[in-house]
């Protein structure tokens, strides 16, 4: 391996933990303890977009502001651990995927009232470097646990319907 090479190796892996920050740190606390959209707006790029699966997607600012403003779920604890980052040779793209676990609270319809809930999901991210600085250009959330805390994830590990039909509806 030549020089330039484990130069570029050092960079790219600088490239990684900046990217740790900004959906480790960064998108988390933008959440804390209630969605500050505009904080969430600037982590991704212009052109960002959002999709979870069973409850919607959006795309560019004007959407992602609108996804965000009816997020009813009010997070408390985040705990985001990266799976694998790689970043581009151009040093200015990337993908990365991410588990996170969450403890909530969301609006449910069953009850009508706030719920604690767990919140388990898997996040495949893009990214891209603006004005050197790292933004998502994309997200996938899989939901794999959404339940409430008294039921737990035994019977139904995934209950959406019971928390995000009406909110996410563009009926």
């Amino acid at each position: 391996m030549d020089l330039d090479e484990v130069i570029l190796r050092l960079r790219k892996l600088e490239e990684v933990e900046k990217i740790k920050e900004l959906r480790g740190y960064r998108f988390p606390s933008a959440g804390d303890p209630e969605m500050d959209v505009e904080a969430a707006l600037r982590l991704f790029t212009e052109d960002g977009v959002v999709e979870y699966s069973g409850i919607g997607s959006a795309s560019g600012h004007a959407e992602l502001r609108a996804f965000f403003e009816r997020d009813p779920v009010n997070g408390r604890f985040h705990i985001f651990a990266p799976g694998k980052i790689r970043v581009a040779d151009d040093l200015v793209t990337g993908t990365g995927s991410w588990f996170m676990l969450e403890t909530a609270k969301a609006p449910s319809i069953k009850t009508g009232r706030m719920e604690p809930v767990w919140v388990q999901a898997t996040y495949e991210d893009e990214y891209a470097k603006v004005d050197d600085e790292w933004k998502l250009k994309y997200y996938k959330c899989d939901m794999r646990m959404f339940c409430t805390y008294q039921d737990g994830w035994g019977e139904s590990a995934v209950d959406l319907d019971s928390f995000f039909k009406s909110a996410f509806s563009t009926e």
